[in-house]
């Protein structure tokens, strides 16, 4: 009895051992048989492959990725293009005499509307705007003549900046325009970046200007009329009469409102740069109409500094023309 007990008992250790094996192997190393699936094999399939699913990214955490890398991207790209680019300051080289005549002007300006009375700068221009034409005539005919031609002065300007003007970082259009309202205060932001050209000392022709500048600025007709309007304005400002019949008492007012107005100064100030910087421009156009004589062309730079606004009007009318073709 014993004995069959203990080989009962045997049969059934045997047995339980046996299935904890199977039960162990189907989750470490499923085999399933041939046409036959298990439970087992099954269950321990679907949670290796949601183990593996839930290694994978989110759908939420591969749409941050993307945005991260298109921003990414855009940014390198807009560096990129900045860097080649370089949008309007990219390669802008400063004219250092120039800038220097842009800061004394403005230095000087502000200085004098700082320490001179302001009421005395108020009664001049209230006497121009009552008569633009005549008004400053009793205050003094020589600052009379010098404001009427500051407005006056772009055309000649225009003159020499405009067939130089190719291949300059700023546009010359908007700065010559502002000269006849704001003088140097406006040029010289552009005179204080120009560059030399690289095509002066070779002669240019008409066809490589603009149409304004080649049929209306290069015109000799325009220019006769510029000259003779400046015999004008010295006429109705009464300028030349009082050259000619009591110059001392008119240098002397001058000198008065000099000391006394900002707005005598400044602008005497403004006219003395402007003259020296159309001086300065007058070598390079004469290089652009073939002259190569660079004793000439000094010469004929200091020449218009000699009667400031009349030399340089002149210049303008009696420079070389430029060839059709």
């Amino acid at each position: 009895m014993k004995i069959v007990t203990r080989t009962i008992l045997a049969a059934l250790v045997a047995a339980t051992a046996t299935d904890k094996i199977q039960s162990v192997s189907a989750f470490v190393t499923p085999v399933p048989k041939v046409g036959r699936t298990s439970t087992t094999s099954v269950v321990a399939k679907g949670y290796s492959f949601q183990s593996k699913l839930a290694l994978l990214p989110s759908s939420s955490s591969i749409t941050k990725r993307n945005d991260i890398f298109k921003y990414s991207t855009a940014l390198k790209s807009t560096n990129n293009d900045a860097e080649e680019g370089g949008g309007l300051f990219k390669d802008i080289q400063i004219n250092i005499p120039y800038l220097l005549g842009y800061i004394a002007f403005l230095s000087f300006a502000t200085y004098e509307t700082m320490t001179l009375p302001a009421e005395n700068s108020e009664q001049i221009l209230n006497a121009f705007f009552s008569d633009p034409n005549y008004g400053l005539n009793n205050t003094n005919n020589l600052f009379s003549f010098i404001w009427q031609i500051l407005g006056f002065y772009a055309l000649p300007l225009a003159c020499l900046i405009m067939p130089g003007a190719r291949n300059q970082k700023l546009p010359a259009t908007p700065f010559v325009i502002g000269t006849a309202f704001g003088g140097y205060g406006i040029l010289g932001i552009y005179a204080s970046t120009l560059k030399k050209q690289q095509e002066e000392g070779v002669p240019m022709t008409k066809s490589d200007l603009g149409w304004f500048t080649a049929n209306v600025l290069e015109n000799k007709l325009v220019n006769a009329g510029a000259f003779a309007f400046l015999f004008y304005l010295s006429y109705t400002t009464g300028f030349a009469n009082a050259l000619t019949t009591q110059p001392e008492e008119m240098i002397q007012g001058y000198m008065d409102l000099f000391q006394s107005a900002a707005i005598v100064a400044a602008s005497s100030f403004d006219l003395v740069i402007l003259s020296t910087v159309a001086a300065s421009l007058i070598p390079g156009d004469l290089k652009r109409r073939g002259v190569v004589d660079s004793q000439k062309a000094n010469l004929a730079a200091l020449s218009t500094l000699l009667l400031p606004a009349f030399g340089l009007f002149a210049y303008v009318l009696l420079r070389p023309t430029m060839e059709e073709e």
